[in-house]
């Protein structure tokens, strides 16, 4: 059984760095995961490389957004689509 089986993570700044590395592993480990960042084309380059792993796309959820931004709706709905996806 993968250590993170069972367990919902959201990874912000998963486009690149360690935000991308912690994102593929906790998939990799079974995790569902809700990655973020900024840049849609770099956010997809995670995705892919979490579904390279052999993650099931029903366990990845991409969402581009600031979650720096002071817009609070924006940050409502980034937690809601990061629950919901996994409901």
């Amino acid at each position: 059984m993968a250590r993170f089986s069972g367990k919902v993570a959201i990874v912000t700044g998963s486009s690149n760095g360690i935000g991308r590395a912690t994102a593929v592993l906790l998939a990799s480990e079974g995790a569902q995961v809700t990655i973020t960042g900024r840049d849609s084309a770099r956010l997809e380059e995670t995705r892919q490389a979490i579904l390279k792993e052999g993650v099931p796309e029903a366990n990845v959820n991409a969402i581009v957004v600031d979650v720096t931004s002071p817009d609070v709706s924006n940050k409502s709905v980034f937690m809601w689509e990061s629950i919901s996806n996994f409901m």
